[in-house]
């Protein structure tokens, strides 16, 4: 008897475990996936994102990709086939005519470009968004992704002056129910960002000019956010002010400064007004709440700092490292 009330309280526990831990995919940066996030920006000027998705199996899969706007709204999506060890690759790109899909090269795909007219410009005339990447079992069932990890996507910002690498975020372990009807990756499938308990983020910034160098190179940091959500048509179009991050901010010399900002879930937050007048320190992001009701309870986030040189020149993108990335 003493057996079998033991055995009942362990399948309890298991069960209050498993529910409470509905989360069950994790984001590990430099690993495959079978889902990754990619942020994307472009404007007339000549900035613009190419990414490039990788199939590391010994067999054909199957990739789909959702094209996301700065409010998570869908745009349009593609489906292809993948071979062994196949690649595609493709840029988004703007002239006067909009935004626009190019693809590249590779499989699955046809060479040219098409514009994205939903694709709307931000306040500083750049278009941002994201592109949602998943591996599903066939293109007629995009909300039934495999049980493998196969997929390695990377990505870059390129301008006429420079190229930086901006590795898509990957995303591991998703299944059955994680995604939506029309392959969207849920936003509770993913583990939490920042939450004010433990899970933080931090990166290093570099903003203005080196006090004991005169002359020296002048640099501009913005802090690039992205909260993947599952979006129904029509719901949260609007999305300013979705998000309120609490920021810490360090020189080299652990002087402190603390900040709030409110963002989109797709957003390019110039560092300087949030800065400790100093060239260089730390950033972290201990807390974000969902500030409105588009805004999400207990976000995953996605980031990285990009640090430009004043008036063109060269650039970088610093990692945002944080913890607690899964369950």
């Amino acid at each position: 008897m003493k057996f079998k009330g033991i055995l009942a309280l362990i399948l309890v526990v298991g069960l209050v475990f498993m529910i409470g831990s509905a989360k069950a995919a994790m984001m590990i940066d430099n690993e495959p996936g079978n889902g990754a996030i990619v942020y994307f920006q472009a404007n007339a000027s000549g900035l613009g994102t190419v990414f490039s998705i990788f199939n590391t199996a010994a067999e054909d899969r199957t990739v789909h990709l959702i094209i996301k706007d700065q409010c998570s709204q869908y745009i349009n999506d593609v489906c292809l086939e993948l071979s062994p060890n196949g690649a595609v690759h493709y840029g988004i790109f703007a002239d006067a005519g909009g935004a626009y899909l190019r693809c590249i090269n590779g499989e699955g795909c046809q060479k040219g470009m098409a514009y994205i007219p939903d694709l709307k410009l931000d306040g500083d005339q750049n278009y941002r968004g994201y592109v949602n990447i998943t591996e599903i079992e066939n293109c007629a069932r995009k909300d039934q992704p495999t049980r493998d990890n196969d997929l390695i996507v990377s990505g870059a910002l390129i301008t006429n002056d420079w190229w930086i690498g901006i590795n898509g975020f990957m995303i591991q372990g998703l299944v059955y129910g994680d995604l939506t009807a029309d392959g969207q990756i849920k936003d509770e499938a993913l583990p939490g960002g920042p939450n004010g308990k433990g899970r933080i983020a931090v990166g290093r910034w570099y903003n203005g000019q080196d006090p004991d160098a005169p002359g020296s190179t002048e640099y501009v940091a913005s802090l690039i956010t992205v909260f993947p959500a599952d979006r129904e048509p029509g719901k949260c179009e609007d999305c300013a002010d979705a998000y309120r991050m609490k920021v810490l901010n360090y020189d080299d010399y652990q002087t402190e400064f603390s900040s709030k900002k409110e963002v989109k879930e797709v957003a390019s937050t110039p560092l300087g007004e949030m800065l400790i007048a100093d060239w260089a320190g730390w950033i972290k992001i201990t807390d974000i709440d969902n500030a409105t009701s588009c805004g999400i309870d207990n976000a995953s986030m996605c980031g990285f700092i990009l640090v430009e040189e004043k008036g063109g020149g060269n650039a970088d993108a610093v990692p945002l490292f944080q913890n607690k990335l899964w369950w």
